[in-house]
């Protein structure tokens, strides 16, 4: 018989349409805590769960829907991955993205990049850097010119000027390339190697705002 007897992907994409094409800026996880307390007394489950299972149902429909529309499997499931609460802003994320890859230098910047994001440890969180650490002229380099710009990123992601973002954050490709050729990140010294990826954690968090870059790939 069918797979999808009460027709919920049908649902959900319904919902997912209505969403994008009314242009509504909401919360889906407030949507669904909204729909829990009003069928908790009908859960058989924790809360938790069931919306666990709702977002990722929801994400499924939304991988789907966007890839069969054209766009690549890898920036999708990178920018589903950085976050999709806001489906209006997903979408428009996606669309930068879609369209910062046709750039020729597209390729070259993911493998520098995707380098910052491989190299933190899963699990390390530390973002606070502290320059008299610093040994080395280029991740003093890096670090300045990170810290140059990024309240610009910040300010441009919040206008949506997305493409803008990835853009100002290409510019540090050159001082991170430095910084890998010069620079040994798991230093001996605890400090100073906690020090280096935390600098390298302040970067991957300016792109996992608009998308997880491990997940693109690269030569595609």
């Amino acid at each position: 018989g069918s797979e999808d007897p009460y027709g919920i992907r049908r649902d959900a994409l319904g919902v997912i349409h209505v969403i994008l094409h009314k242009g509504f800026r909401l919360s889906l996880g407030e949507l669904i805590d909204k729909a829990l307390e009003l069928l908790k007394d009908k859960l058989e489950r924790e809360p938790d769960q069931v919306k666990a299972d709702v977002l990722g149902f929801l994400r499924q429909r939304l991988y789907h829907l966007w890839v069969s529309e054209g766009f690549r499997q890898d920036l999708t499931e990178a920018v589903l991955s950085a976050a999709f609460d806001d489906l209006v802003g997903a979408r428009k994320r996606l669309e930068a993205l879609t369209e910062f890859s046709q750039d020729p230098s597209f390729e070259a910047l993911m493998t520098t990049f995707k380098r910052v994001v491989n190299i933190l440890p899963k699990g390390f969180s530390r973002a606070e850097v502290d320059p008299a650490l610093m040994e080395r002229e280029e991740e003093k380099a890096l670090y300045q010119a990170l810290l140059d710009l990024e309240g610009q990123v910040r300010g441009l992601m919040e206008k949506e000027d997305y493409l803008g973002a990835l853009k100002t954050i290409a510019t540090l490709k050159e001082k991170v390339d430095a910084f890998f050729d010069r620079v040994l990140v798991m230093a001996k010294d605890e400090n100073v190697k906690n020090n280096r990826l935390a600098l390298l954690k302040r970067i991957s968090n300016l792109f996992m705002g608009l998308a997880d870059l491990s997940k693109v790939v690269v030569g595609k």
